[in-house]
């Protein structure tokens, strides 16, 4: 071969190998600019939902503490976010009321056992959502301070055995969170009444322990009191409906409400609530960040006790 066909091949050679590093450099680029693009997508939807947060947290300090209900300002709360933000931008959220929840925490008395009035109501509450005792003796025992299992709980043994182990609770919880490590929550779900809703929707942790008549669901209504059953709990729902309980002693204005029920839950209902949820959602050009917090109100100020962004 001549030199001039080693040139030729020689500059071929070339010509190849810095095409194979341009396409190579040309479709890392463009990875790392997708990658950089969808961490700026990300971002911005974070600041949607701080803002939005922000926005609700202002609706919630402009309430009135004496009453709360549905019917007010926070209780619509996501139906229309005024915020200004880019056509690639969207914000969405609600509130919830922690008092419209059970604490299950209020199951435990100072002694650490279970107290029996809570654990009546906590019984009805799963029974009218489609649990058992499968669901509700591992709750139980969670929350005690002793080791002794219940027919169909499970105590420290269970939990260390797991494959990946942890202890039992034997104590109160620290956040609806850790709903999921007790034994069967971890893949529950609620009856077909209730198609997208968690246990979480109906428990809390967070509240001062009294049912806020005003924005309790249904279920967490009939689970005061065995006499209150399902046609009282819809009038409750359908007076809330154009009216307000200003204070406990208005529930006796609903039909079924007897002197006797009321005597009996009177010292498990409120008006007011002590502690809220805030979760919104910031959306910009498909990445979603979702921002969750739980208040309590203090002397008519807020104090976030509970912050994720995910």
């Amino acid at each position: 071969m001549n030199q001039e066909g080693v040139a030729l091949l020689l500059t071929l050679l070339i010509i190849f190998t810095l095409v194979g590093l341009t396409v190579g450099f040309s479709q890392e680029s463009s990875v790392e600019l997708n990658l950089a693009g969808f961490a700026r997508d990300e971002a911005r939807a974070t600041a949607a939902a701080r803002a939005g947060f922000a926005f609700a947290l202002s609706v919630l300090k402009a309430d009135d503490p004496e009453t709360d209900s549905l019917r007010e300002d926070w209780g619509s709360f996501g139906k229309d976010i005024p915020l200004q933000h880019g056509p690639e931008i969207t914000v969405t959220g609600f509130m919830r009321d922690e008092n419209g929840k059970i604490n299950v925490n209020t199951l435990l008395t100072k002694e650490g056992t279970i107290d029996p009035a809570g654990r009546k109501r906590i019984e009805r509450l799963f029974a009218l959502l489609g649990l058992g005792e499968e669901q509700l003796d591992p709750l139980l025992d969670w929350l005690d301070k002793d080791d002794v299992k219940r027919m169909e709980g499970a105590e420290d043994f269970y939990y260390q055995n797991l494959d990946i182990p942890y202890p039992c609770g034997n104590g109160p919880f620290i956040s609806p969170g850790q709903f999921t490590l007790v034994k069967g929550f971890g893949n529950i779900s609620l009856s077909a009444e209730n198609p997208g809703e968690k246990l979480s929707d109906y428990l809390t942790t967070y509240s001062d322990g009294k049912i806020n008549i005003n924005t309790a669901p249904k279920q967490v209504l009939q689970s005061l009191d065995q006499s209150l059953d399902q046609g009282i709990a819809e009038n409750i729902l359908e007076y809330r409906k154009e009216n307000d309980f200003e204070t406990i002693q208005d529930i006796r204005k609903v039909p079924g409400v007897t002197p006797a029920l009321f005597n009996v839950i009177k010292d498990t209902i409120t008006t007011k609530s002590s502690a809220f949820m805030i979760k919104m959602e910031g959306h910009c050009n498909g990445a979603v960040r979702t921002l969750t917090a739980r208040l309590l109100r203090e002397n008519g100020m807020f104090r976030i006790i509970y912050w994720r962004v995910s």
